[in-house]
């Protein structure tokens, strides 16, 4: 086994196999969309070297908000290479006076001290109090029964829903997600749903088309979870008449790797593998067929390979899934033989890294028959999960950190602007990810007079 040190969060100085320095593509070389105004504004502000009060402001700049960046500009004498496009510039124009702007300015400046607030009150998911608060609340059923399994926040501007992710429609969960979400007929006109899992994003049509055929609510979290309930909703609404939008905070997962400090590929592969597995096994048997749970699984390899440019799967392309695809026979033995791939490149850097002694999972066979004798579920949550009370101080569980800190500061913001565009959000998510955002969106979600 490789003794555990300080190389483990210097991946410069780990073996070559697949880290971003030399792996293929590399993590760092993955594609970026152009720097926002806000990092521009980020690295203006470096540079002139602002007090800590003006830096702290300028940091955390509600992205696309160029009028405020343009306030900022004037107020703190910043260089004329930030400015307001033509868009904003008609936008003032058309302000019915200079006490209107004024008072607008004014607006912003008390969001974005509540945005700074918000983000400074996130927790990390390895903070004793969330991991206190959350497994009191979505503890495993069998260990306690009565628990409720879910974390609401309700506030005057806005609904968090924190999940126990699962399809049971007459489970705690969902029940009590029914109950929370309101009527149409007591939907407000800027009602927003944003859930969870979505990383191909979601919007109204979506939802729609995904529910079109289906006859009750119960159907739709049979198949899609939680978010199937707000799908519903939203097809209700249509069918009253009403517009309800929805979309899906998540981070993309560029721009997260971005923010984790591990940029070793195969260590960051090995962290989305494991996470998913959690939820993957955990509801493989929904699947009615082993050949659809392996799809399921081989998609997930897939989408892993993509974003962090491992090879764990030789010679994966799209060429060579058309081949088979409409032959079952051989479509099979092609994902069978992907699968066992990228089980063995997994199992053997988990190995290599002295994380376990043997195989997580064994084999195909064991993975596609949920066999929960020979996975061990035990070691895939504590590589991974920062809540477990059996977690290990691991370069995986640093990542998961890391990660989940990251996606908690993305949905934050994502909440913060809703919020600023005049809407109402009701947000469904993880108990966990609830968790550690709860002070966090309350200072968000409370009404102005408070």
């Amino acid at each position: 086994m490789k003794p555990k040190g300080n190389d483990m969060e210097t991946p410069r100085e780990r073996p070559p196999a697949a880290t971003v320095e030399t792996g293929k593509p590399p993590v760092e070389n993955l594609p970026k969309s152009p720097p926002s105004a806000a990092e521009r504004l980020l690295a203006v502000s470096k540079r002139r070297e602002y007090a800590t009060g003006q830096s702290k402001l300028v940091r955390k700049a509600i992205e696309g908000d160029l009028n405020l960046y343009e306030m900022h500009r004037k107020k703190y004498g910043l260089p004329p290479d930030i400015r307001p496009t033509p868009a904003s510039l008609a936008n003032q124009e058309r302000a019915a006076s200079l006490d209107g702007q004024a008072a607008e300015t004014t607006r912003k400046e008390r969001g974005l001290r509540r945005l700074n607030s918000a983000i400074d009150s996130i927790k990390p998911m390895n903070d004793p109090t969330v991991i206190e608060k959350h497994n009191r609340l979505f503890p495993d059923p069998k260990d306690n029964p009565a628990a409720p399994q879910y974390l609401v926040i309700d506030r005057p501007k806005g609904t968090i829903f924190g999940v126990s992710h699962g399809k049971n429609p007459e489970g705690s969960t969902i029940q009590k997600l029914y109950e929370t979400i309101p009527s149409v007929a007591e939907m407000p006109a800027n009602l927003v749903f944003m859930v969870e899992g979505e990383h191909s994003g979601i919007n109204r049509e979506e939802a729609l088309k995904r529910v079109e055929k289906m006859t009750s609510r119960d159907e739709a979290v049979k198949k899609y979870g939680e978010s199937g309930a707000a799908f519903w909703a939203v097809k209700e609404a249509n069918d009253a008449g009403k517009t309800v939008e929805i979309n899906s905070p998540e981070a993309p997962n560029a721009w997260i790797i971005d923010r984790v400090s591990n940029k070793n590929a195969e260590d960051i592969a090995l962290y989305l593998t494991l996470r998913q597995f959690t939820s993957d096994i955990g509801q493989a048997k929904d699947g009615p067929t082993a050949e659809e749970r392996l799809e399921k699984f081989v998609r997930t390899f897939v989408h892993v390979q993509r974003t962090t440019g491992v090879d764990w799967m030789k010679n994966a392309s799209v060429d060579e899934y058309t081949n088979v695809k409409d032959n079952p026979v051989a479509l099979n033995s092609w994902l069978k033989k992907k699968a066992s791939e990228f089980l063995e490149g997994m199992n053997a850097r988990l190995m290599s890294e002295g994380l376990v002694d043997k195989q997580i999972v064994p084999d195909v066979d064991a993975l596609i028959n949920v066999d929960l004798e020979r996975i061990s579920m035990r070691d895939i949550n504590e590589l991974h999960s920062p809540m477990d009370t059996g977690k290990r101080d691991s370069i995986i569980n640093k990542i998961s950190t890391e990660w989940n800190g990251a996606r908690d500061r993305f949905l934050v913001e994502q909440i913060a602007k809703a919020v600023d565009d005049g809407k109402k959000p009701f947000v469904i998510f993880g108990g966990a990810h609830v968790a550690s955002i709860e002070k966090a969106v309350d200072t968000l979600l409370k009404g102005d007079d408070e």
